[in-house]
């Protein structure tokens, strides 16, 4: 027998040996394909401890043992339920029944809303006739656990041509941030539903045709002729956009914004609703619970809710928690962070920056290239998962996200080390989010409530490969930003002048937009809003009229910025670089100064106190 010590090298023996492993046959029973040579070795290393009959015995436990961990350890890091990509591995799947349950609802619920109608196979051979397709899908809860199996009958709408126009407006994060503001800092409800199968209560103007389901068991040479825009023809999500807010003006209800993705619902007491939808997701804030109760009442005799609608839950993947007692909102990805980490198997690890300080100052150089292309996939589907979180909820690490981005086509072995780093930094800071409040944004020893404030700032010239400059802003609204953005100009500046201008330009043109939703609102912006720039020759361009002779080649974006303050607008007010917010969204900071600008930043103290400089 092996002593503790004796075992203990065995084992650590065992894992290098089969950390690589190789083909070949192999005399032992029960040991997995690949570690012939390996088991081989091992038993070589065991005899040198016992006889051939006891090391042959203890090498199979041995290995038998590491299959056994391997596979837990397998079944541990692929724990969550696999979505089936067609019904034949639904029907081979351990979750079937429930996946035949949610299919049997779907039929259903198209069966009462009349999607379709039998009909005969049509004689016109230029009849538009597609097949159809199973979609499976899991719906979370804000826990990451598996709240609704969802089947989704889709026609191939790719086979289909299609003449007329496709596009349909949907809402952003930044209007879903601007209607949490309102929500905190006017202490209105929030709250979300989910529109069931909405897409089907929208009429087709067309004829088109689906090949049955085998479920419906229909005789062979019917066909089903759609009635309703079912999910995968192109005109679908046109279709439905109209029907809802054509509904919504039967209601009596304000679109606001060019898009039409906001609106307002004002009850015979002068109170209101302002909401917004992302195709079946809608998210309202409400000034009492009567205008609310009124709100739903109507809608929901026009379109049915998802059954368990939560006040506050998550909302196009962003958990929304209001705290009415504080005045708050509060906005997190906690739990997307956590499905990236275990999508990506990134390991644990603590860091104590954005970015590999190696990589900020060696990114241009030359490395490998990532020859395989599932390495490629990867990294931009991480990738993908990075600039989601940035476009909700997670300023701070914008920057790293547009700088690894550049390299998406063609990554090097650099570009992956440095993704991994980043997401290893967003796990430690998981818990990092927005939040909005009752008693406004405060900078500068004052409250802003209900008045928006922005800062802009810009580098020059500092990406070494095209010498453009990298602009940012931020634009805080009760607290929290609503508007956040870290770009690589499009334009090289002939001075830091120039960028910081093209920078403040585009700070004023979000500044515009935002103003006139606001208006619309009612939350008028009676002042001039604050753009906080440190850049002192910006300034005097836009507040003291200075011309400067080289600048004339910018005159254009000089211009609409100047008419702003004209108008009386905007307004440019100096402020160190040390405290400017959107110094971080131009480069990678350290953790400190992320610390010290994030109630600007994120509306709160940062809940990053493990990571330090």
């Amino acid at each position: 027998m092996l002593n503790r010590s004796q075992l203990a090298e065995a084992h650590s023996f065992c894992a290098r040996a089969t950390s690589q492993p190789d083909e070949g046959d192999s005399n032992l029973t029960n040991v997995g394909p690949g570690q012939a040579s390996h088991s081989k070795l091992l038993m070589a290393y065991m005899c040198t401890f016992m006889n051939v009959s006891e090391a042959q015995g203890n090498t199979a436990q041995l290995l038998q043992t590491g299959n056994a961990e391997d596979s837990a350890s397998s079944r541990g890091n692929t724990g969550r339920i696999k979505v089936p990509t067609t019904r034949k591995q639904m029907l081979l799947s351990p979750e079937r029944n429930q996946w035949l349950q949610a299919e049997l609802k779907e039929l259903n619920s198209m069966k009462e809303k009349g999607v379709w109608e039998e009909v005969h196979y049509p004689k016109d051979r230029k009849a538009k006739i597609a097949p159809f397709q199973w979609v499976y899908t899991l719906k979370y809860n804000t826990d990451g656990e598996v709240a609704k199996f969802k089947a989704r009958l889709v026609i191939l709408g790719n086979l289909v041509p299609t003449d007329g126009p496709v596009y349909a407006p949907t809402s952003d994060f930044q209007n879903v941030r601007l209607i949490c503001a309102i929500a905190a800092g006017n202490a209105w409800l929030l709250t979300m539903r989910d529109i069931s199968t909405a897409f089907l209560n929208a009429d087709i103007d067309e004829e088109i045709y689906m090949l049955p389901p085998e479920q419906l068991a229909l005789p062979r040479g019917i066909l089903l002729r759609l009635k309703k825009s079912l999910y995968g023809l192109s005109t679908s999500p046109r279709s439905w956009f109209k029907c809802f807010t054509k509904t919504l003006k039967k209601m009596g209800c304000r679109l606001v914004g060019i898009d039409e993705v906001l609106f307002v619902y004002e009850n015979a007491s002068g109170h209101r609703i302002i909401g917004t939808i992302f195709v079946d997701d809608i998210l309202l804030a409400s000034q009492t619970e009567a205008v609310l109760s009124e709100f739903l009442l109507k809608l929901s005799n026009h379109f049915e809710f998802s059954e368990s609608p939560q006040a506050t839950g998550t909302f196009l993947g962003v958990k929304i928690t209001q705290d009415l007692t504080k005045g708050t909102v509060d906005l997190n990805q906690t739990h997307f962070i956590h499905q990236i980490v275990q999508r990506f198997e990134i390991p644990h690890k603590s860091v104590r920056s954005v970015l590999p300080h190696d990589y900020v100052s060696s990114y241009h150089l030359e490395d490998d290239l990532v020859s395989s292309e599932r390495q490629i996939r990867l990294y931009q589907a991480l990738l993908g998962s990075l600039l989601y979180l940035t476009a909700a909820t997670r300023p701070d690490v914008c920057f790293a996200v547009s700088l690894l981005s550049r390299f998406a086509k063609q990554p090097r072995i650099c570009d992956i080390t440095a993704a991994i780093h980043l997401t290893q930094y967003v796990y430690q800071t998981r818990e990092q989010g927005l939040t909005f409040s009752q008693s406004g944004t405060f900078f500068n020893q004052q409250h802003y409530h209900n008045t928006l404030i922005a800062a802009s700032d810009s580098t020059w010239g500092t990406d070494p490969i095209t010498r453009r400059s990298q602009g940012g802003i931020v634009i805080s609204f009760n607290g929290g930003p609503v508007t956040f953005s870290s770009k690589l100009q499009k334009v090289v500046s002939l001075s830091s002048t120039e960028a910081e201008l093209y920078s403040c330009s585009n700070c004023a043109k979000a500044l515009r937009t935002l103003r006139s939703i606001l208006l619309e609102l009612g939350f008028v912006q009676r002042d001039p809003t604050t753009i906080l720039v440190d850049n002192a020759a910006v300034i005097h361009l836009l507040r003291d009229r200075r011309a400067f002779s080289k600048l004339k080649h910018i005159a254009i974006r000089h211009r609409f910025t100047l008419q702003m303050v004209d108008e009386n607008e905007v307004i440019a007010v100096k402020i160190s670089t040390t405290y400017n917010p959107a110094d971080i969204l131009t480069k990678v900071c350290p953790v400190s100064k992320i610390r010290q600008l994030a109630p600007f930043l994120f509306g709160n103290a940062m809940l990053m106190s493990q990571v330090d400089d």
